[in-house]
């Protein structure tokens, strides 16, 4: 079955709508390839995106955390919150030990 441009923008748009961009995680169009994603998914005719969302939500999901470009920005995310939370640590360290000194001074 071909899908005409405006049905495919259409369809993305949604997708996007569905999963969109937040801080360093991408889109869904940006992480996953829709001519590939329509070809494997649309073999009936659908009449609305609900329908879609109806029958293929748990794929399109799937195949949204499944692909490289998310896997990525999961495992940068992961890294730059243990950062942070390592930084908070030291901090709250320093924070604790100068009260501590501050303490004994007095």
């Amino acid at each position: 079955m071909n899908i005409d441009l405006l049905t495919k923008k259409k369809i993305k748009n949604e997708l996007n709508k569905m999963l969109p961009s937040y801080e360093e995680m991408p889109n869904f169009s940006r992480a996953v390839k829709i001519d590939k994603f329509l070809k494997k998914l649309i073999k009936i005719n659908l009449k609305s995106f609900e329908e879609l969302k109806s029958l293929y939500g748990d794929k399109i999901i799937e195949t949204y955390f499944t692909s490289n470009k998310v896997i990525k920005a999961l495992k940068f995310r992961e890294a730059k919150m243990i950062k942070n939370k390592k930084k908070e640590k030291i901090v709250n360290l320093i924070k604790h030990v100068k009260f501590k000194k501050n303490l004994k001074n007095k």
